[in-house]
């Protein structure tokens, strides 16, 4: 009878075998078992039954890696959350600034002879604007646009903050900017802001 053999591994043999191989020592023995011609097969028992301290460390290692490449994923995950928040509520303040300011601007009360309704330098802008038809409110309302320390204001109210600069400038009737103004209406008002996203230059036309 011709006798046949088949390798014969189990969980623990396996890993046995390449753990031993990985750290350089001699590997155990294969383990076989015979297949004849009988209706059963008794297999050898294998010679280990357990995991080493070796192939302990090897796993815990191995879950180490993982979970610290998990936690800086999900860092850099939550990061970016908060950053695009954070973009998107400046970019909805300086949106709303702007509208604003645009309606401000568009309701400016022409300077006369007896009163002085639009005045300003680099720094502050006071003007009088007309106010919507409503019994409720004045007719008239006075303004004032203040760049001070980091922050840009109207009336005492927070427009933007944080801004590495604020300068106001105004367009006469040669386009050339003047930094004081205090004569008829300008073309136009520009303000020149710096902040994290950049520097940048609005411009408020004026309704003559």
């Amino acid at each position: 009878m011709i006798k046949k053999y088949r390798l014969y591994w189990n969980c623990c043999g396996l890993t046995h075998y390449f753990t031993s191989w990985l750290v350089g020592c001699s590997p155990p023995a294969l383990y076989f078992r015979k297949i004849t011609n009988q209706t059963t097969a008794i297999p050898v028992k294998p010679k280990y039954n357990g995991f080493t301290l070796i192939e302990v460390l090897i796993a815990l290692s191995i879950f180490a890696i993982l979970a610290v490449l998990s936690s800086t994923a999900l860092y850099h995950n939550t990061h970016t959350e908060k950053r695009l928040q954070t973009q998107t509520q400046q970019l909805y303040q300086l949106q709303l600034m702007i509208a604003l300011l645009t309606h401000d601007l568009q309701q400016v009360v022409p300077n006369n002879i007896n009163q002085t309704n639009f005045v300003g330098d680099d720094k502050q802008l006071i003007f009088i604007r007309h106010n919507a038809n409503n019994s409720q409110t004045l007719p008239f309302s006075k303004v004032t646009i203040l760049c001070k320390h980091d922050m840009l204001l109207r009336n005492n109210k927070i427009l933007l903050k944080h801004l590495t600069h604020c300068r106001l400038a105004y367009l006469d009737q040669k386009l050339q900017l003047r930094t004081n103004w205090h004569k008829q209406l300008p073309l136009a008002v520009q303000i020149s802001l710096g902040h994290n996203w950049g520097p940048g230059q609005l411009l408020f036309p004026l309704l003559q």
